[in-house]
């Protein structure tokens, strides 16, 4: 108990707050990735039509990762992590990387997609999002099988949208 009688808005007491008043409830959404600008654009459509859309705040290397997991989660296992890997094999998903990243990056490239922490911020930006109850959907998921490794998301394209 405060020693003062006034009501405490900060820190913990206003997060705390902030959940109950604000609190939304749980609805089901799909996932839209808009990448026909040159700045990305990703947010939360509630499936149901009411509601508003949620965005993501993702940086453009993050949303170009996360736009190749999708994608190669919907073309076959996900996207290739393993360590060892053939050189063309690599090439072509950096080149794919890169055509992404470079259009909502405004030019930039990189020599390498592999970056874990990128991919811990998406999934923590994904899962801060309360309200949305299919959210394990479209959170990034790192499988290991044998000698391989790969990132996916467990959404079907019913549930993801790729504006391109």
């Amino acid at each position: 108990m405060p020693k003062n009688q006034k009501f405490m808005y900060y820190g913990f007491h206003r997060s705390l707050f902030d959940l109950i008043a604000y609190g939304r409830e749980q609805k089901e959404y799909f996932l839209v990735i808009d990448i026909t600008k040159h700045q990305a654009q990703v947010y939360f459509e509630p499936i149901d039509g009411s509601g508003e859309r949620i965005p993501i705040k993702l940086n453009p290397q993050e949303t170009a990762l996360f736009v190749m997991i999708v994608k190669k989660s919907f073309m076959g296992k996900g996207l290739d992590w393993r360590e060892e890997m053939l050189s063309k094999q690599k090439k072509e998903i950096l080149s794919e990387y890169n055509r992404i990243y470079s259009y909502i990056g405004k030019g930039k490239t990189t020599n390498e997609y592999k970056d874990r922490t990128q991919v811990h911020h998406i999934k923590n930006r994904i899962r801060s999002i309360q309200c949305i109850g299919n959210v394990e959907l479209f959170v990034p998921l790192h499988v290991k099988e044998g000698k391989y490794s790969y990132y996916m998301v467990k959404a079907t394209p019913r549930n993801i949208q790729i504006k391109e």
